[in-house]
């Protein structure tokens, strides 16, 4: 949350951000509730917007759903810190898709972010990540744009965040 603050202080918290986060497909029911009731309350709370893709359509290469989350930078956040909050907390079953589940997805945060962020973040001989990463105490893990094995679709990569806790 520092690191957000101090990027958005002096910025008007007007307009609109747009971020899209994967999730296991587990988590889907608990962020949309009975009905949708829990995405009703999730909106009214936070003043965003929160879909998620349909039942079992995962992200190229995953098998976990794409949460796309819109609104003022604020609510936003609000939702990424509530999506985040559900990953580390819900009991996952033991079994998904038929492997084990793996207990480090629990500290891990995946954006879906297009390719030109991605140097953004990487920054020049990788001194904006290592900032990121040595500041936050997280590791920061971008998909290779350049490896046929990591199917994706074109343009965007993925952004896994990973840490005890994120900051």
């Amino acid at each position: 949350k520092q690191w957000y603050q101090r990027r958005v202080r002096g910025l008007p918290l007007t307009g609109s951000v747009t971020v899209k986060v994967l999730i296991p497909n587990y988590l889907a029911g608990a962020l949309i509730g009975k009905g949708g009731e829990e995405l009703n309350i999730i909106r009214k709370q936070t003043g965003g917007i929160i879909k998620l893709s349909q039942n079992k359509a995962y992200y190229p290469g995953t098998d976990e759903r794409v949460v796309l989350i819109k609104g003022r930078p604020d609510s936003a956040f609000a939702l990424l810190k509530l999506v985040h909050s559900k990953i580390r907390t819900r009991k996952a079953p033991p079994i998904i898709n038929g492997r084990p589940f793996n207990e480090i997805r629990l500290q891990q945060m995946k954006l879906i972010i297009a390719n030109s962020t991605a140097g953004k973040i990487i920054g020049t001989g990788g001194e904006i990540i290592k900032m990121i990463q040595t500041e936050h105490n997280v590791k920061l893990f971008i998909t290779n744009v350049d490896n046929p094995k990591e199917k994706r679709i074109q343009n965007e990569r993925i952004c896994t965040v990973k840490g005890d806790e994120l900051s």
